[in-house]
């Protein structure tokens, strides 16, 4: 399957229906996905959730729009901003102007088609090129503490961000002296949560059994199945985290397009950081990502377990 063609597809969607109800469920159904996977693939390939694009291209069209003279109220309404004082705060927020003065200011012409596919090139040469390899693996359960539940960010690839609002160092040293796992090793993983543009996002540990846990922890349990496992490029510290974005992309970029393989919605992803991410020295991680062969389809898929 070929993603970029796949969100090229969805973008164009979204431009030629920007004055009717749109949603994820809408969109990702256009396009042949589960809500869940589309979410996330779609904050992976253009670093905005696809809800935020949507309001901006709206956004974006209603500027010409008033450009041209329309009435303010007609121009909200057209593009589902439901009363005028949102219409008007959204607005502003993005362009620093209020409708009424800014069209008395700007002089704005109708937004030209997004072509995302001109930003989206392969894997840069000069970036170091991550392992990939392919492995049945068993299921297994986790217990750790719920870092984020939100339908705003669903990419463990921005995950990183995270991490020093949360201190995870702080929750590390909780989940091992709580829970105690015989691996010394961190998994971040986003499960499916209720709405399956939705997910729940776990700083957690492997643990052998789902025994009781004192509140915060919670546990779920990462199912079995056939997982494209990559081991991003040893890098200083300075540049770890954008050398896991590179990685994520790689995989969806490159690896992926040319592969016998598609994703498997129905099983979550997840990172691994064991000893080659601590300390001073030069570091990597592991990223698994449950893939299945082309010929065989799922879709539309169901809630991860």
């Amino acid at each position: 399957m070929d993603y970029t063609a796949v969100m090229q597809k969805s973008m164009d969607y979204i431009e030629s229906h920007l004055k009717d109800e749109l949603s994820i469920d809408r969109i990702s159904g256009y396009v042949g996905f589960s809500p869940y996977h589309f979410f996330r693939l779609f904050t992976l390939f253009y670093d905005i959730p696809v809800m935020e694009y949507v309001r901006r291209r709206r956004l974006a069209h209603a500027a010409a729009e008033l450009s041209q003279g329309r009435n303010i109220l007609d121009v909200a309404m057209d593009y589902g901003f439901e009363t005028h004082n949102g219409f008007n705060k959204a607005f502003k927020k993005t362009y620093g102007y209020a409708p009424a003065e800014y069209r008395t200011r700007v002089v704005a012409h109708r937004p030209l088609r997004p072509n995302p596919l001109e930003r989206i090139t392969s894997h840069e040469t000069s970036v170091a090129v991550p392992h990939v390899r392919i492995e049945h693996r068993e299921g297994f359960w986790v217990a750790g503490f719920v870092m984020q539940e939100s339908g705003t960010v669903a990419q463990v690839h921005q995950m990183p961000a995270l991490w020093q609002a949360y201190r995870v160092h702080d929750y590390d040293s909780k989940l091992y002296a709580i829970v105690k796992p015989t691996e010394h090793a961190e998994y971040y993983i986003c499960f499916p949560s209720g709405n399956e543009a939705t997910y729940v996002y776990l700083n957690c540990v492997k643990v052998d059994t789902p025994s009781p846990l004192p509140k915060p922890l919670v546990s779920n349990r990462i199912p079995a199945g056939i997982y494209a496992i990559l081991t991003s490029p040893p890098v200083a510290a300075k540049t770890f985290v954008a050398s896991i974005q590179d990685t994520w992309r790689y995989f969806y970029h490159t690896w992926l397009p040319s592969s016998d393989y598609e994703v498997d919605q129905l099983k979550p992803d997840y990172e691994r950081y064991d000893e080659r991410c601590h300390g001073d020295a030069m570091l990597s991680m592991e990223m698994y990502i449950p893939i299945l062969p082309k010929k065989t389809r799922r879709w539309p898929a169901t809630e991860a377990t």
